[in-house]
């Protein structure tokens, strides 16, 4: 961190990116039956409590159901490659992403619309199946007034809080609290970017394996091995890092010469080609060695 900022770090970071959070969520399809559990105990001699039967509320909807947690599990993963962990449940978001991601999302969000739309239209055939597939389990089946109520989908953005800004008629008080939301602020932003650099670790470290392993591959047929694809890498060994490189160019919120230089040399894997790194043994071995650099580089946040 760029420790001769003047101003606070909170209104640094506010300037340059909001927090965000994704919120999704689709009915509860199973329910605990007390009576079959207590059952189920005695039937194997096993002390009351120890068994939780649990009953499927909607036989058959378990199939379209899971299409839709699909789409919600791709919602969090699209926020989370365009962020940094924020606390404990929260992203940072550049504010240069903001519409790409708004974009995607839409996308995402029409998709799943489409699936609500026919899930809530065979919910119906659903409801009358389950009267007859749950036979004597005390659970009852969703409602449709429910199973309409329980789809959410949607993304919240919302500034990072200006520590400066908080006042209040007791200015010892107000002071403490400052200097108590500032060091909240700070640990948050040193989470960030050990998210950050530990996320750009794997993939580097993966590119150096593959690529050992690609030279071991050629040596072998060289021997006259019989390889097969053992040792075959594909595009994202790249693209992982040069996807990482996007988001560690943005995030230099406080202009951390240290993170400024790994952002410049993370810029090579930009040209780095695919089908070159497969035929060439002297660009395998530089492209390694600059993923190596970059890794020891990050020993200031990452072990």
């Amino acid at each position: 961190m760029n420790q001769t900022q003047s101003r606070p770090l909170s209104k640094i970071i506010g300037e340059m990116a909001v927090i965000a959070s994704v919120h999704a969520s689709t009915p509860g399809m199973t329910r605990l039956d007390k009576a079959a559990s207590i059952k189920s105990d005695k039937a194997h001699g096993a002390k009351e409590g120890v068994s939780k039967t649990s009953v499927t509320r909607m036989p058959g909807a378990e199939v379209p159901l899971e299409a839709i947690k699909v789409i919600d599990r791709q919602a969090r993963k699209l926020l989370a490659s365009m962020t940094t962990q924020w606390g404990l449940d929260r992203r940072l978001l550049p504010n240069v992403f903001i519409g790409d991601f708004s974009g995607k999302f839409a996308d995402l969000a029409s998709e799943r619309d489409v699936l609500v739309k026919q899930f809530l239209a065979d919910a119906k055939l659903y409801l009358a199946q389950a009267k007859t597939n749950l036979g004597s389990y005390a659970v009852q089946p969703p409602t449709m007034d429910e199973l309409r109520n329980s789809f959410d989908f949607g993304f919240d953005l919302s500034p990072v809080p200006d520590v400066d800004a908080y006042s209040t008629a007791d200015k010892e008080l107000e002071n403490a609290m400052k200097e108590r939301f500032d060091i909240d602020v700070s640990t948050a932003f040193q989470q960030a970017q050990q998210d950050l650099m530990q996320r750009l670790a794997e993939p580097l470290e993966n590119l150096i394996d593959r690529m050992q392993a690609y030279d071991e591959r050629e040596r072998k047929k060289e021997k006259g091995e019989e390889v097969g694809k053992e040792g075959t890498f594909k595009k994202s060994v790249v693209t992982n890092i040069t996807d990482m490189a996007k988001l560690v160019r943005h995030f230099n919120f406080t202009n951390d010469p240290k993170i400024e230089q790994i952002a410049e040399k993370l810029d090579v894997f930009g040209q780095v080609d695919h089908d070159v790194l497969t035929r060439r043994g002297d660009v395998r071995k530089a492209v390694a060695a600059r993923a190596a650099e970059i890794r020891a580089n990050l020993s200031a946040w990452v072990s």
